[in-house]
């Protein structure tokens, strides 16, 4: 992939995220690691279920968090362009980008989300979601080593 390309992948997803209301307010480390976010916005874990590898399905659990520290579960996230929690996965190169739909998971405050990386690289995972009866947009950005 050229530089330009590169960059206009960049752009796209700063895009996406200017227009669904600002930008990422948290960043995750490592899998399973904690955001560090300011004390009112929510925070977001993510853990894979195995080793991202090339070509092979990955299960990511995002773990969302309110200001409070209460899960942030189906009730407490509303609908926003047809789902509830909005998924960009995109690779350190920026050659490999995602948009997926998270699904509630089994624990409050958990989702999964699938994906299959084409490279061995690090990949950022942001999200995207509106709290119910808040308004307030949620952006929240973590990595799937």
């Amino acid at each position: 992939m050229t530089t330009t390309a590169k960059r206009m992948a960049a752009a796209c997803v700063l895009a996406l995220l200017a227009a669904c209301g600002g930008e990422p307010a948290g960043k995750v480390d490592a899998p399973g690691g904690e955001a560090a976010a300011t004390a009112a916005a929510p925070t977001l874990a993510v853990a894979a279920a195995t080793p991202p590898a090339p070509g092979q399905p990955v299960r990511l659990t995002l773990t969302l968090t309110g200001g409070d520290g209460k899960p942030l579960g189906p009730d407490a996230i509303a609908v926003s362009h047809e789902h509830k929690v909005h998924v960009m996965i995109v690779d350190s190169a920026l050659e490999d980008y995602t948009h997926a739909h998270a699904e509630p998971g089994t624990t409050p405050g958990q989702w999964t989300v699938n994906f299959t990386p084409r490279f061995p690289r690090q990949y950022r995972v942001w999200t995207d979601f509106k709290l119910a009866g808040a308004g307030h947009e949620g952006h929240q950005q973590g990595e799937a080593a």
